[in-house]
């Protein structure tokens, strides 16, 4: 089999050498008789040149060097007068020296540019693998409550993205929601998000408190961390008995609509975490969630797109959508702010990070 290619791709080779030769040899001779040159040879230099450099190009260095031998015996037998021989003399050393040069100037190209072809098509074929992985990470299942119902989703900016949320089922009956944003996005991001995931999966089996889950998690991730990259995070459980939840945000807020569309902002109640070792990031008090009462968690992604204006989406077109479409499911508004910060954008290129939200509903 591996002969049969090498063999396949030597006739290749040969077959363009035979034909750039011949297409230069054709065009030089209608060019001669038709512009009649005082010096016959003046105008298949230049033709011939360039059949090196197509054949080259086309079929390597081999197929090069070959068009090269043919292209000067060509010219010596059918434009170097008086006699018109195949004997080489000094004069034709240069022209040879030129023709060589061109070959192997394009070949090493060639092989330079395959090599990054390679390397692109390698490095394609990871990120492809990267983003199959990272998808399998986002939840697939969303928790089933009498009194809240809840949606999200995750969009990258890049083939992965730095953004995270999940769903757990807490140890007392209640549910967890996590929507975390890691800084930058690309390849190191999905990485600590990844390791972020991992973590919180096994600190939820053994904590309940919001806050002390994510002050942990920020002593485990402080040690893989560099002053580069850092996390914000906001973690809420959900307590369908009492119809109402905690939260603990270490550098992420949060946005509560009352049925009526008013606004309370849940504020951050610590650092970011991968900053200091000792952060502790604390746990709010209860906070109702009634029917008809929407929760938004999103990352900075949203309200940082550029609009078509040149301004950016912003807070309050956010708040004015959720406003708008409230008295849909959360599903539905959710769909809205997504289909709001798409349609207002000037183009996907506007889109510099990743977007995240997560819409928690009171049942009515």
């Amino acid at each position: 089999m591996v002969y049969r290619i090498v063999a396949t791709r030597s006739l290749a080779s040969y077959g363009i050498s035979m034909a750039m030769t011949a297409t230069a040899l054709a065009i030089a001779k209608l060019l001669r008789l038709w512009l009649q040159p005082e010096v016959p040879g003046q105008v298949s230099g230049p033709l011939f040149l360039g059949a090196v450099v197509v054949s080259t190009s086309l079929g390597g260095m081999r197929s090069g060097l070959l068009t090269t031998i043919l292209s000067t015996l060509c010219r010596k037998l059918f434009f170097i007068p008086p006699v018109y021989s195949l004997k080489l003399g000094w004069e034709d050393v240069p022209r040879l020296a030129v023709f060589l040069l061109v070959a192997l100037l394009i070949s090493r190209l060639n092989a330079r540019r395959h090599v990054a072809e390679s390397e692109l098509l390698a490095t394609q074929e990871q990120m492809r693998v990267a983003q199959a992985i990272q998808q399998k990470l986002i939840p697939v299942w969303t928790p089933e409550s009498p009194f809240f119902e809840m949606a999200g989703q995750f969009r990258p900016a890049d083939a992965t993205g730095g953004d995270y949320f999940d769903y757990f089922s807490m140890r007392d009956g209640c549910i967890g929601v996590v929507l975390g944003d890691v800084s930058g996005h690309g390849f190191g991001s999905a990485l600590l998000m990844a390791e972020t995931r991992a973590y919180l999966h096994a600190l939820a089996m053994l904590q309940d408190d919001p806050g002390e889950l994510i002050s942990g998690l920020n002593r485990l991730i402080t040690k893989d961390t560099d002053e580069e990259r850092f996390l914000t995070l906001v973690f809420v459980r959900l307590n369908p008995h009492s119809r109402s939840f905690v939260y603990a945000g270490a550098g992420h807020e949060g946005y509560l609509f009352d049925a009526d569309g008013r606004l309370t902002r849940l504020r951050s109640t610590g650092l970011a975490l991968g900053i200091e070792h000792d952060t502790v990031i604390p746990c709010s008090e209860a906070i109702a969630l009634g029917p008809g009462s929407v929760l938004v968690l999103v990352t900075d992604g949203f309200f940082e797109t550029e609009t078509a204006e040149g301004a950016m989406f912003g807070l309050n077109r956010l708040f004015d959508v959720v406003r708008r479409n409230r008295d849909k499911n959360a599903r539905g508004i959710l769909d809205s702010l997504f289909a709001a910060v798409s349609h207002d954008s000037v183009d996907v290129e506007s889109v510099r990070d990743d977007q995240t939200a997560v819409v928690i509903k009171g049942k009515v």
